[in-house]
């Protein structure tokens, strides 16, 4: 009796699982709107809404479809789209809640379902319990393999960084290729610099463990590379007095470590960033294809500031007429020296000319 009682909710739950499947692409239509009404990250563009469409119609099928078979539900759709949002760069998190949206839309239709077409509430409740099974199976594949593909982006981005940091202590970068590396490795593009060297404990082992998120609870940005021998990492210092602070972070380990004295790289020493669609390069003239060709200089607009004053003609000035001839005189001083020679020779030769010298007139002679 029981086992006819086992077949029969068996059938009730295949019977309902057709008529999930049946409804799959509706069901699938509406959990997409409400991803990308409610999860915000799934607003900026990162991934399409018939991806989503279709990623949701798939796991439906790969769910219900398994239902009466002795086969396990299928996970490489969800492990597919969990390393898919990962190299879109969607969180986990909203990857989660995006999962829970479409576990509650068949939750809701499997609801609505219940009780019809001759299906009673022990069907009902043994298709709940398989539903939650299979959400379970398919959300643990999902976050498997996001781990699996974020572990290795962040391999692979951490042996880009030590590429780069290299590269830039050696200073092998051009130009554009600097811009590039100072964005990957989250470095400013100006500002003062310090180059920093530890000893490493042993082969493999980092001297200063954790010390680039130490630095960047100081507001400090910092790139490093491990070699066999030492650990070597190159910091920004947004400040002067965050010198004291970087140094006390370095010093907190029994390390052995070397700073350089601190780098200045002004603004106007600056490399200008290769030109991008916010950066359009300048048109001086407009190209051979554009079939334009750039006006004559006497028909060009020149440009005049707001509230300017026309131009007016200077007026030209009269040429200065040359001061009249006038004598030059002596000094003053050399005038009266002249006028007091005269008065003493004058004096001299009365007195000599005197009867009292012995002098006759020239009537008596």
């Amino acid at each position: 009796m029981e086992g006819s009682d086992d077949a029969g909710i068996a059938q009730d739950v295949a019977k309902l699982a057709g008529l999930i499947l049946a409804d799959s692409e509706s069901i699938a239509r509406s959990a997409q709107e409400t991803i990308f009404r409610t999860v915000a990250e799934y607003q900026t563009g990162l991934v399409e809404p018939d991806e989503v469409f279709h990623v949701v119609h798939l796991q439906i099928k790969a769910i219900w479809g398994s239902v009466g078979t002795s086969r396990p539900t299928e996970t490489t759709i969800s492990s597919a789209n969990g390393q898919a949002r990962a190299r879109a760069g969607i969180p986990l998190s909203a990857l989660m809640d995006a999962y829970n949206i479409g576990f509650q839309e068949q939750w809701d239709r499997l609801s609505d379902l219940s009780g019809q077409d001759g299906t009673g509430g022990p069907a009902t409740m043994a298709a709940a319990a398989y539903l939650v099974k299979a959400y379970d199976r398919t959300m643990h594949a999902m976050m498997r393999a996001y781990r699996d593909q974020m572990r290795n982006q962040i391999r692979s981005e951490e042996q880009r960084r030590s590429v780069l940091v290299q590269a830039l202590l050696e200073g092998t970068l051009d130009s554009t290729t600097l811009w590039e590396a100072a964005d990957l490795l989250r470095l400013p593009h100006t500002g003062t610099y310090v180059v920093i060297a530890a000893h490493v404990p042993d082969l493999g082992h980092h001297a200063l463990p954790e010390i680039e998120n130490a630095l960047a609870d100081l507001g400090i940005d910092s790139a490093w590379r491990l070699m066999h021998d030492m650990e070597v990492g190159v910091a920004s210092l947004p400040r002067p007095h965050h010198l004291n602070g970087l140094v006390t972070a370095l010093t907190s380990d029994d390390s052995h470590v070397g700073v350089s004295p601190p780098l200045r790289r002004p603004q106007s020493h600056s490399p200008s960033p290769p030109p991008g669609p916010h950066r359009p390069p300048r048109l001086l003239r407009p190209p051979p294809s554009s079939g334009l060709r750039p006006r004559p200089p006497h028909q060009r607009r020149r440009h005049r500031p707001r509230n300017h004053a026309p131009h007016r003609p200077r007026r030209l000035r009269r040429p200065r007429r040359p001061p009249p001839h006038r004598p030059q005189h002596p000094p003053r001083h050399l005038r009266r020296l002249a006028r007091q020679r005269r008065l003493d020779r004058s004096d001299s030769e009365a007195a000599v000319c005197a009867p009292e010298h012995g002098a006759v007139p020239l009537a008596e002679a």
